[in-house]
């Protein structure tokens, strides 16, 4: 599986540096068919957040709070989000400020 920084068809909305929230939008329909699982993780690999697609139709996206699974702020820092498809995974590099 290939690997890499987001692709064309991914799009990092507001850029990768964020305070309240980070989201990522594909293009309208990709989502059902592709996504196998996507999350954010730490420095050291560690998963924070499982993420899940908001919105319904064309407009679905995943987006991220800065929080982890318990519903925590997480600290500020760099984090990945990584986001498995069928056939492919990509990552996002992002970094979470107060």
């Amino acid at each position: 599986e290939a690997a890499g920084p987001g692709p064309p068809d991914y799009q990092l909305l507001g850029g990768p540096v964020f305070s309240q929230e980070c989201v990522i939008a594909r293009a309208p329909g990709a989502w059902t068919k592709l996504l196998r699982e996507a999350g954010v993780y730490d420095v050291s690999g560690r998963l924070v957040r499982r993420l899940a697609m908001n919105g319904a139709g064309g407009d679905r996206a995943l987006v991220w709070d800065g929080r982890d699974e318990a519903g925590r702020s997480a600290a500020t820092g760099v984090y990945f989000i990584r986001i498995a498809e069928h056939s492919r995974r990509v990552h996002f590099k992002v970094i979470k400020l107060r």
